[in-house]
């Protein structure tokens, strides 16, 4: 439940998905309850459809599967109306690597081998550009240089395959992903203030709470998984990422049995939270100093990329590492 409480104490609640069966029945219903309320009594609302990740999931290798969870995906929309103007149709194309009672991760090193495998028309040198530029992105995990995943606009090398979007990610940063503001928002150094460490602390102990969770402290472990996805026009749902050779997955993820991966991070947390406390008790004058202050932002960054993925920009890459292995 801590995942869904502000910093405030209020409780915020995600959304919930109403199939598209259901709708008819739901907006009936709804209208009715409605009609009991003076302010209400006369509602207008509209009904977004949206998508569900994994909704369309199935084996992968299996084209009769896949043409299922495609036909089931476009089933809710008037695409014969559509068919002159595919060009304008975009498709998440994805596999997801798992093992049970493991966290998977991407390996860093192997970042081109899956852009090549995304763009297969393209040049060993075309890749090797695209890796080095402006328009790749990688997601490091908890300052493990090693270990990341990335975000890829390939732009005008992408049009002869019709790719427009490249992801790489894993599934561990869920249990703590907060749309509002908690305790597993980002933190900033203002919360280093005397008034404001307190808050700062108590946020820790939450986070660390959470790690210990999910590495088994309940009795049941917290597992990760892999994910690379490619964004495609319509017209290649059907031909893309069909295959995934085995010595490409050998070299490309790495499986870390759940409570390593998770007393990494609650160690870490840990840490950070002792070295806090100490300067907590320290008098103002001390906390004023330069090497106290450039110690907090360490920390504060550190603790920051034990719940998120740090930024790609040169300062913070910078930042990451001069404080982290």
């Amino acid at each position: 439940m801590a995942l869904y409480r502000g910093s405030n104490g209020q409780y915020h609640f995600g959304s919930i998905d109403i199939p598209p069966d259901y709708l008819e029945e739901f907006a009936d219903t709804f209208r009715a309850n409605l009609r009991n309320s003076r302010r209400l009594g006369v509602p207008f609302f509209q009904i977004e459809l949206r998508g569900t990740k994994g909704m369309y999931s199935f084996p992968f290798g299996n084209i009769e599967a896949r043409q299922d969870a495609l036909n089931r995906m476009l089933d809710q929309l008037n695409m014969a109306s559509e068919h002159a103007h595919l060009d304008r149709w975009y498709v998440d194309v994805g596999m997801e690597v798992v093992r049970p009672y493991h966290v998977v991760q991407w390996l860093s090193g192997a970042h081109e081998q899956l852009l090549q495998h995304a763009l297969s028309t393209l040049p060993a040198s075309s890749i090797t550009s695209l890796h080095e530029g402006s328009l790749f992105s990688r997601d490091t995990a908890a300052h493990l240089f090693d270990l990341s995943g990335f975000r890829c606009h390939p732009g005008a090398r992408g049009r002869p395959s019709q790719v427009a979007h490249i992801q790489l990610y894993t599934t561990d940063k869920t249990v703590t992903y907060q749309l509002h503001h908690g305790a597993f928002s980002l933190h900033s150094t203002p919360s280093l203030y005397p008034g404001a460490i307190t808050k700062l602390l108590s946020d820790i102990d939450i986070i660390a709470k959470m790690f210990t969770e999910c590495a088994g402290a309940n009795g049941q472990s917290q597992d990760g998984t892999a994910r690379f996805e490619i964004r495609v026009g319509m017209a290649k749902a059907m031909s893309t990422l069909n295959t995934f050779p085995a010595e490409l997955l050998r070299a490309s993820a790495i499986c870390i049995p759940n409570a390593i991966w998770w007393d990494f991070k609650f160690c870490r947390v840990a840490a950070i939270n002792y070295v806090l406390e100490e300067m907590a008790s320290d008098p103002p004058r001390s906390r004023a100093l330069v090497p106290s202050l450039a110690l907090g932002a360490v920390l504060i960054y550190m603790l920051n990329a034990t719940i998120s993925r740090p930024g790609d920009w040169g300062a913070e890459r910078a930042l990451a590492e001069a404080c982290a292995l």
